[in-house]
């Protein structure tokens, strides 16, 4: 392309000299900052548009930093949706591939926020598959590599279909938090009643709930908040409810800052302020 078309094409102000090698922050990769204005304005847009159709794919990227070993790698951070919610698996450096020769399988852990490449391949927990690398005579110059990333469009794997709760198991009274809304709440190992006091509610917030042991599982509001178990009644100001049957269950939403409502169905025998 000639530079009278090139000069056409960027929209004036464009000389031989009048460009620079910039990084880009978000994608790391270099560009050129050619021209002057309207010209270089289309390339800023330009070099937008290309940073944001990479930016699926930019992270968890699998690199040699200048410290790694011949059996080392490094990964950039990578942020991926995992159970509803964006996890941050921060950047990392010097990452072993201390096993001698063979395939290395690197992923991400959206649990332990880490990286791992290990010789025992993909792992059957939920991860994000990074990529293989085949190591040869234990040096950096790998007899291959695959990349994982665009095969499976940064999601997680190895996670069930159906949604899947965290859980925590209450032998004894604890107050929750608004952090613990989406996990199943136990009174697995409780040898008497187990009270879990409720948080703060605020729109949207839902907790299920198991009640394994018969000694009981009570559900209490703070001062000002109430439970509404449809059928059945609403609690007091700071009130509760409670089952002793083993088996009994229900699933409590926060529909504003004071009430919390049953959720769908209850499963076994439920009590309101008794």
């Amino acid at each position: 392309m000639s530079e009278l078309s090139v000069d056409e094409v960027m929209g004036g102000g464009y000389a031989e000299g009048n460009y620079s090698d910039v990084i880009a922050a978000r994608s790391g990769l270099y560009y050129e900052q050619l021209g002057a204005y309207p010209g270089r304005t289309e390339l800023v847009r330009l070099e937008h548009s290309l940073e944001r159709a990479i930016s699926a794919i930019a992270g968890g990227r699998v690199y040699r930093d200048s410290s790694d070993a011949d059996n080392q790698c490094s990964i950039i951070g990578l942020d991926v949706l995992y159970r509803g919610a964006v996890v941050s698996i921060a950047g990392a450096i010097n990452i072993p591939m201390s096993g001698g020769d063979g395939t290395y399988y690197l992923y991400a852990d959206p649990v332990a926020l880490s990286f791992t490449a290990t010789l025992a391949g993909w792992p059957t927990t939920p991860c994000v598959r990074l990529g293989t690398i085949v190591l040869s005579s234990g040096t950096w110059d790998w007899s291959s590599f695959t990349e994982f990333r665009h095969q499976q469009d940064m999601r997680i794997v190895a996670e069930p279909l159906a949604p899947r709760y965290d859980q925590a198991d209450h032998a004894v009274d604890a107050t929750l938090a608004a952090a613990d809304a989406n996990r199943l709440h136990t009174n697995i190992g409780a040898s008497g009643l187990v009270t879990l006091t409720m948080p703060t509610p605020a729109k949207g917030l839902v907790f299920p709930f198991v009640c394994d042991v018969a000694a009981g599982l009570k559900l209490k509001a703070q001062t000002g908040h109430t439970i509404r178990l449809v059928g059945i009644g609403t609690s007091a100001s700071g009130g509760f409810v409670k089952s002793t049957v083993a088996g009994s269950s229900l699933v409590l939403v926060a529909i504003d800052s004071s009430r919390y409502t049953l959720l769908g169905q209850l499963a076994g025998t439920w009590t309101v302020d008794a």
